[in-house]
C-alpha cells in the first residue's frame, strides 16, 4: 500500500520581543488551519496582523506582527521658556520619559513644570506655557496710562495670574487695552478703570467753599472765609487716590483782635449800666426821704 501524506504543518511563529502569543492547538503543534493571536505588553502596541493562520501550504497567511513602544507627541518649546526631556529605554517619547519645563527670568510656568509620557501614549497633564508677571515696571506702564487719563497717579490692584479689576485714582470708569511691548511683557492685557470718590465735605454757612469738580481722586477744594474772619487750616483740599483728603475740614474763626475791642465794649457797656442803677437807686431814695 502506498504510505499516506505527511500532514501539513507551519512552522511555530516567533514571540514578539515585549508581547505574548496564544495558539488554539497544543504547544509544537501547528497543523493546517491553526491560528495563533499575538498581544503586547503595557506600553507597547502590535505592528502588523494580531492573528496568523497556518495555510495548506505549511506557511502562515501573513508575517508575524512586532511589539512597538507607544510614543508621545513631540513637546514644542515654550515661548520665552525651556524644556528638557528624559527618554525612557525604550526611546524617545516612550512611556516612563519626562519632560520638565522652565521659563525665563520675569515669566512663570502656566500649568505642570513637569509632564509624563503614559503608557497610553499620553501625556499626564497639558503642555505649560510662560505667562509674564505683572511686575513693577509694567505697574509703572499701567500707572502711567492710568495717570495720562485722569491726571492723577493712580496705582495697578491686581494680583498676578489674576485679571486686574480696577486702577485707583480715576475720574472717571474707563477701559482700556494696555500693550507691553518692552520685554517681559510681549501681550494685550485689558485693564478695567473705576472711579474713586472722598466723602462729601460740609463746610459751615460763613465759609466760601470753591471745589474743582466732583470729590474724585484728583479734584481740588479752596476755602474761604468772610472779611475780617481767619482761616484755621488748609486753604485747599485735595481729594486723594485712596480716597481721603489730604487733611481736616479748615474753620472759620473771629481775629483775636475783634474779640477783644468785643469784650472791652461789653465791659464798658457794663460798667456804665451799673453806674447809671447806682444814682436811680441814690435818687430814689433821697425821694422817698422827702
Amino acid at each position: 500500500s502506498r504510505p499516506l501524506p505527511a500532514a501539513v504543518e507551519c512552522r511555530a511563529p516567533p514571540s514578539p520581543a515585549n508581547g505574548l502569543s496564544t495558539c488554539s492547538r497544543g504547544p509544537g503543534s501547528f497543523p493546517w488551519n491553526a491560528t495563533c493571536s499575538f498581544g503586547c505588553e503595557e506600553g507597547f502596541e502590535v505592528r502588523g496582523a494580531e492573528t496568523l493562520m497556518c495555510t495548506s501550504s505549511g506557511r502562515w497567511d501573513r508575517e508575524p506582527p512586532v511589539c512597538k513602544a507607544v510614543t508621545c507627541d513631540a513637546v514644542p518649546q515654550p515661548q520665552n521658556g525651556s524644556v528638557k526631556c528624559a527618554h525612557a529605554p525604550a526611546g524617545e517619547f516612550t512611556p516612563k520619559s519626562s519632560c520638565v519645563f522652565r521659563c525665563k527670568e520675569g515669566f512663570r510656568i502656566l500649568g505642570a513644570a513637569e509632564l509624563a509620557c503614559t503608557a497610553q501614549g499620553r501625556w499626564s497633564q497639558a503642555v505649560p506655557s510662560c505667562q509674564g508677571r505683572t511686575q513693577r515696571n509694567s505697574l509703572g506702564q499701567v500707572g502711567f496710562l492710568a495717570g495720562w487719563l485722569s491726571g492723577a497717579s493712580p496705582q495697578l490692584l491686581t494680583r498676578p495670574g489674576q485679571r486686574p479689576s480696577a486702577v485707583a485714582g480715576l475720574a472717571m470708569a474707563r477701559e482700556a487695552v494696555v500693550r507691553f511691548a518692552a520685554a517681559p511683557l510681549s501681550s494685550a492685557l485689558r485693564v478695567s478703570f473705576a472711579a474713586v470718590r472722598c466723602a462729601g465735605l460740609e463746610a459751615p454757612g460763613t465759609m466760601n467753599v470753591s471745589c474743582s469738580g466732583a470729590p474724585v481722586a484728583g479734584a481740588v477744594c479752596r476755602f474761604a472765609c468772610p472779611e475780617g474772619w481767619a482761616l484755621n487750616g488748609s486753604a485747599a483740599l485735595t481729594c486723594g487716590a485712596s480716597g481721603s483728603w489730604s487733611g481736616p475740614l479748615p474753620t472759620c474763626e473771629v481775629p483775636a483782635e475783634a474779640s477783644l475791642a468785643l469784650a472791652a465794649g461789653l465791659s464798658i457797656a457794663g460798667t456804665s449800666f451799673l453806674a447809671v442803677t447806682s444814682f436811680l437807686l441814690w435818687f430814689l431814695k433821697r425821694f422817698w426821704k422827702k
